[in-house]
């Protein structure tokens, strides 16, 4: 078995939230290749929707990922998904996710997109603490998506949450984004909060042996 990062998908597929007071941003987090030469991960540069550069990393959903939303203090579930990702990732720890596939039977959603099949890119910025669970960095990811019932190009829900994670252990180069089992809460549109429960995994080292192949990263502290 190919070791693997594990990344929530709770972030990547809700619909509106009403969130705890957003923390301060500040970039502390740097990202290197660790395959690569010259170590950092270079820019990422974005035309129309397609983000090019940087280092790449793949992202799959170990199980299906639970969409809640809150409208006006009424709770529902809207959406389980099964997700897979691309994410574009800079040495500051920012990041762009791209070809995002929504699937499964209880899944109602879709990336936001336009009429011409192409997804709108999410977008993460890494961050340090503190967080959720006592962790102290995570992403602060704005995701957009909208109804499989819908057209291409129809208007979605934009949502931003921030994620915690951490590595699994010293030196594994596998990270987990968001707990597990463990309800996540962001910023909707007004009267709207969303909730997200799920992983997404990301291969480590053995990301070169894939078509195409991806990056291994390692993530670390920048010293104040």
């Amino acid at each position: 078995m190919r070791p693997v990062r594990i990344l929530t998908l709770l972030a990547l597929i809700s619909a509106t939230m009403a969130v705890a007071a957003p923390q301060a941003l500040g970039q502390t987090l740097e990202v290197s290749d660790e395959l690569n030469p010259i170590g950092h991960c270079p820019d990422v540069t974005v035309e129309g929707h397609e983000p090019s550069g940087g280092c790449r990393l793949h992202l799959q959903s170990q199980a299906p990922v639970v969409l809640r939303q809150h409208v006006f203090g009424v709770e529902s579930t809207i959406s389980t998904c099964d997700v897979e990702a691309v994410a574009h990732v800079n040495e500051n720890a920012e990041m762009y996710l791209t070809d995002q596939v929504l699937s499964g039977t209880g899944c109602t959603r879709d990336p936001c997109d336009e009429a011409d099949h192409e997804n709108i890119v999410w977008h993460g910025s890494g961050q340090e603490g503190p967080a959720e669970g006592g962790r102290t960095e995570f992403v602060r990811l704005t995701f957009c998506v909208r109804s499989k019932a819908a057209e291409e190009g129809t208007a979605g829900t934009s949502c931003q949450i921030d994620v915690p994670f951490r590595e699994m252990g010293t030196g594994s180069h596998a990270y987990e984004f968001g707990i597990a089992n463990h309800e996540l809460s962001g910023i909707g549109p007004a009267g709207f909060r969303c909730e997200m429960i799920g992983s997404l995994l990301t291969e480590n080292e053995f990301e070169q042996a894939l078509t195409p192949p991806y990056d291994d990263v390692e993530i670390e502290h920048v010293d104040d």
